[in-house]
């Protein structure tokens, strides 16, 4: 892990130090997940509340706000905030050695199973009774609970696509993905699935829920308890799926939609706005449609 003192970041990026600190920048840190030793960032003020400690980068517009957080140290930039710090990120702490497999760790623990060539990454953690089947890939700080099922050709953690334009480099940069996922008990995930770790927090699937074939989970999302999600269904990030939801196969829902509990989405539906009650949408785009027989069928039924 790099170290450096927060004058030499401000040179290299161009910030103005504002308030004081002895501590050197080990790492880069979120609300939630952070010290004297991390470097954050953060767009508003009322984000500003949420850190205790550390380097905060923020825009010229709330520079004036230093006086009111001894505690932090902020780092005053002309341009947008989360553009230094995906630029720090990359610089100074993105990693780009191949990480070391944990797998046999896991394989020496008899009360779960691991198949063949899979991939475990470092600070896993794999409940009783929990099936990893082959070819799959789990990386650093996963979290899987009791008897979930992980299918062939699975991914767990995989970095959000997560981007920032930089016009100093010409191209775009990685913003930090240095979040999580966390599966609760009992969920099951079929083959070809990929579930994104969170660019900050977790990414959370809930007890009971059970996600089919070739289906995408874009970083911190949050799919409820008992819900399910058929096949080939591309969630974008941020979304919130409430409790007891139906996703019906080839379903794609922009980013930070929030879906009610209850809720049945019908196959192929475009969702580009929130569904904030129960009931069975359909279409392109979504909309709340109005249905008579049985419950709806799985992919398999």
């Amino acid at each position: 892990m790099n170290s450096l003192r927060p004058e030499q970041l401000a040179d290299e990026l161009s910030l103005v130090i504002l308030g004081t600190s002895t501590a050197t920048i080990s790492g880069i840190g979120f609300p939630g997940n952070h010290d004297e030793h991390s470097l954050c960032w953060a767009g508003s003020e009322e984000v500003l509340n949420e850190f205790t400690s550390g380097y905060v980068i923020v825009s010229q517009t709330l520079q004036h706000l230093q006086s009111e957080y001894p505690h932090l140290c902020l780092l005053s930039t002309m341009e947008k905030p989360r553009l230094v710090y995906a630029r720090a990120y990359m610089r100074y702490f993105h990693e780009t050695a191949e990480p070391d497999n944990y797998v046999g760790i896991h394989r020496a623990n008899p009360d779960i199973s691991v198949g063949d060539n899979v991939f475990i990454g470092s600070d896993v953690s794999i409940g009783k009774g929990t099936v990893i089947h082959s070819g799959c890939a789990i990386l650093s700080g996963t979290t899987i609970g009791n008897n979930c099922i992980i299918r062939n050709n699975t991914s767990l953690g995989t970095e959000g696509l997560g981007l920032e334009f930089d016009e100093l480099e010409g191209r775009y940069i990685p913003f930090p993905q240095i979040g999580r996922v966390v599966l609760e008990d009992y969920v099951d995930i079929g083959p070809h699935s990929t579930v994104r770790r969170a660019a900050m927090g977790a990414t959370h699937v809930g007890y009971g829920s059970k996600i089919g074939s070739f289906v995408n989970i874009g970083h911190n999302c949050t799919i409820g308890p008992h819900c399910i999600l058929t096949s080939h269904i591309c969630i974008a990030g941020s979304v919130q799926v409430g409790a007891y939801s139906f996703i019906s196969i080839g379903t794609t829902i922009r980013n930070k939609v929030q879906i009610s509990d209850h809720v049945v989405i019908g196959q192929g539906s475009v969702v580009i706005k929130s569904l904030p009650e129960p009931g069975t949408y359909f279409g392109h785009p979504a909309v709340k449609v109005e249905v008579s027989g049985s419950k709806p069928q799985t992919e398999d039924s």
